[in-house]
Order: structure tokens, then sequence, then C-alpha cells
């Protein structure tokens, strides 16, 4: 959800947050990657993102252009990046590899297995969410040490999705929680 990030009250918040330029909202993004470089000295922001590629639109070189300001600021201030992903693996994953110190979890991911085994190969996490239930396979395959849960565009809580996953997965909701727990630790 966006928020003006330039009026928080950085010192009397516990919240945490994301920030990035997602590639469908590119324009004026000189004046947003300073925005976004403001706040990553902040402590509460613990990722950047949602960020990436999206082929559906036409502006692929911008958003390449943009997507790789924002992995640079991503290494400068060691943050982990949320990947936002549309028909565009073979570039995400050629830009990640020149940021080799930043930690990516492709967010929504409905891919095939053989997209998912590419991924992980890279070293990279995947993330779940309602749409993604639909990729059972993919979600089998996915080691419990590379996955995430997520409700974006979810019309279901995320109760439900952890349970629909444990049972794709053959595993506790327990068993699940946990992992995703470890991951997190291991991600931030």
């Amino acid at each position: 959800m966006p928020i003006d990030v330039q009026n928080i009250d950085w010192q009397n918040t516990n919240l945490q947050f994301s920030i990035g330029i997602h590639p469908l909202f590119i324009e004026n993004a000189d004046e947003q990657l300073k925005i976004v470089s403001q706040c990553l000295s902040h402590s509460q922001v613990k990722f950047i993102g949602e960020i990436g590629l999206d082929k559906r639109f036409e502006n692929l070189n911008e958003q390449q252009n943009v997507f790789e300001r924002q992995m640079q600021l991503a290494e400068d201030f060691k943050k982990p990046v949320i990947v936002h992903c549309v028909r565009a693996i073979n570039e995400v994953l050629a830009i990640a590899k020149n940021f080799p110190s930043v930690k990516l979890i492709f967010h929504g991911f409905r891919g095939k297995p053989q997209l998912a085994k590419q991924i992980l190969n890279a070293g990279y996490f995947l993330s779940f969410g309602e749409k993604s239930l639909l990729s059972a396979d993919t979600i089998s395959f996915v080691p419990q040490n590379k996955i995430f849960v997520e409700t974006d565009e979810s019309e279901i809580s995320i109760e439900e999705i952890y349970r629909k996953i444990a049972e794709i997965k053959g595993i506790s909701v327990h068993e699940l929680c946990d992992a995703v727990k470890e991951n997190i630790v291991k991600f931030a």
C-alpha cells in the first residue's frame, strides 16, 4: 500500500517498510529514486520492493534502467529486494547477476517448476500467494528453505494460504510457519 514516505515521523514509528519504484510507476524516476535513497537510511525500511520488470508494458528499457539503479541501492544499503517479474525472468536474472550480494524474493510466483528451478539455482527465494495455489506442482517442488507466503491480491486470509500451501507440500501448517520464519531470519 503506497504511503507518503516524506511525511513519516521516522523517530516515532514502530512500523516496518518496504520501499521501491514498481515498474508500472517509473515516471519521474530520478525524483522518486532520491526519495527511495533517503528512506533507505532508516532502520524501519527492511526491503526494497516491489521492483522489477513487466513485459506487459512497452517501456522495458526504461524499466531496466530504474531496476538496475534500485538494485545498486539495494547493494549500497545492504537491503534485500522483493521482485516483481512478469515475462521477464531472463532479463531480471541477468541484471541481478551484476549484484551478487543482493538477496531476492520473487513475489507472487506462478511459474512452472522449470522456471522455479532457474530462480532457485541462482540462489533466490520464491513467495506464493492465493493466485500461486494453481501452481501446485511448483509449490510442491520448492524446498522449504526457499519459500515465503504472501497475501498480495488475495481474497482469502494468510492463514488459509498457509493451510493450502502446507497441504500441497504435505507438511503441517506449523512446519511451514517455522520454515518461513527461518527464511525471514536468513533473508533479512
